[in-house]
């Protein structure tokens, strides 16, 4: 696990370096690299609506990824137009980065308003629709915090003075974590158990992850107070509780429907 971190701090580096001008930091590394790990989370929901054919999850992961492709499209036009000082975006990071993006979200606008499938009322399940419920409320409130105030969020983690770069990849990091909000807050309208155990699956393999990055440049680097672990494994642990104990609640309801 720290090899592939370590190899992907390599390539994030070099994708970083490569649309901005000026010193590129370990901070806004590992922030990108939390961003990354949001994106890959959302991408692991779209393959599982996929292999379970549930139109439900489909649409959901479509209109979660719409929001959330907005919300950082704004963001990184509001800081490519607004950079002036320090370590900003280049040329490159318009054609590539944001026009790209917005090829990104036409494609899944298309998708999502072609779908017909918005499920019904709040499926069976009720104890279980609780746990999804919670993680949306969890969710949404850490991407309102991270999008609304990044600075005082991630301030006090680190020990480098914030300028605008930072935040604004905060705020993209923010904007993965809506669109999980969108998924999640529709999760209770799946009709099957074994997509919305997929959800909690997910979300604890990449609650794992960040957990992951967040030990690594923590040991590895020398930007971050102990505040940051202290309010990351606090933060990963209540996010991490409740999919836990809803994921073994479903796992124990279905082995002993089998008995």
């Amino acid at each position: 696990m720290i090899t592939e971190i370590k190899c992907m701090s390599t390539v994030v580096n070099d994708q970083i370096a490569q649309l901005t001008d000026g010193v590129v930091d370990g901070v806004h590394v590992h922030m990108l690299r939390m961003f990354g790990l949001m994106v890959f989370g959302t991408a692991m929901f779209a393959a599982c609506a996929l292999i379970t054919k549930d139109e439900t999850a489909k649409t959901s992961v479509l209109w979660g990824r719409v929001i959330g492709i907005s919300i950082y499209i704004l963001d990184r036009i509001h800081s490519y137009n607004n950079l002036k000082k320090g370590t900003s975006w280049n040329p490159a990071a318009l054609y590539f980065g944001i026009y790209g993006d917005c090829l990104w979200l036409l494609g899944n606008l298309i998708y999502a308003v072609s779908s017909t499938d918005y499920g019904g009322g709040k499926t069976s399940h009720g104890w279980l629709n609780m746990f999804l419920s919670i993680d949306f409320v969890q969710t949404f409130l850490f991407a309102f915090l991270f999008f609304t105030f990044p600075g005082p969020m991630l301030g006090f983690q680190c020990k480098e003075k914030l300028r605008g770069l930072h935040l604004c990849i905060v705020r993209m990091f923010a904007a993965f974590i809506f669109n999980s909000a969108i998924i999640s807050g529709r999760a209770p309208n799946f009709p099957s158990i074994t997509g919305k155990i997929n959800f909690l699956t997910i979300r604890l393999i990449v609650n794992a992850l960040l957990v992951t990055a967040q030990l690594y440049t923590q040991l590895t680097t020398d930007y971050w107070t102990q505040w940051h672990i202290y309010f990351g494994m606090v933060g990963m642990s209540v996010w991490s509780i409740n999919a836990a104990v809803g994921y073994s609640k479903a796992i124990n309801a279905i082995k002993s429907k089998k008995e």
